[in-house]
């Protein structure tokens, strides 16, 4: 009876794991497909995320494909993030004419085109399918939204027409203290 009630909690236990571990499957078109939990998540409180898939019968290429393509999508979310808080630091500062239009443009444009430092795989999963004979890699790549804020700070600050139309207003504080709560996430975190 002991013995019994043992492998009736393990055989719990590992249906329990192994539910908690796996990705979600869906049928589409009479077609199972499987993702990752994590694969959709485009953010959390500290990070900002892209995801992506690489498919390759060679799994180093699968790989590097998935990589790739996260990086190139971090540039996309990068740019988006920075380009809302900023437009909420102006907004809530009541800061808005052309020249702070063309100016903020610019950072945008610079920050989305910019590799910020503290970009790193988040989560990466690789599944080869047999029937197939091909490897499918999906990665997360995250970068931490203080890393971007902080950067945004140095871009208006070389941006002289812009800066001083933000620094005069209260969106300096708001942002400086966005910069210092998420920096306090991201330690309590680790």
């Amino acid at each position: 009876m002991r013995k019994s009630i043992i492998v009736l909690g393990i055989l719990i236990t590992l249906v329990i794991l192994i539910t908690a571990c796996s990705g979600t499957a869906k049928n589409i078109g009479g077609q199972t497909v499987y993702s990752p939990k994590w694969y959709t998540q485009t953010e959390n409180d500290i990070y900002i995320f892209a995801n992506a898939l690489g498919e390759s019968v060679n799994q180093n290429v699968s790989n590097d494909q998935a990589e790739a393509r996260a990086y190139s999508g971090i540039v996309l979310s990068q740019r988006a993030y920075v380009e809302t808080r900023l437009h909420s630091y102006l907004g809530s500062a009541g800061v808005d004419n052309e020249l702070i239009t063309q100016a903020t443009n610019r950072v945008v444009t610079a920050i989305g085109n910019s590799n910020i430092i503290g970009s790193k795989i988040i989560e990466r999963e690789t599944k080869f399918y047999q029937d197939e004979k091909i490897y499918r890699t999906w990665v997360q790549l995250g970068i931490p939204k203080a890393n971007i804020l902080k950067e945004l700070e140095n871009r208006l600050q070389r941006e002289e027409a812009l800066y001083s139309e933000f620094k005069d207003s209260q969106a300096t504080q708001l942002m400086q203290k966005e910069i210092r709560e998420l920096e306090e996430r991201e330690r309590s975190k680790r």
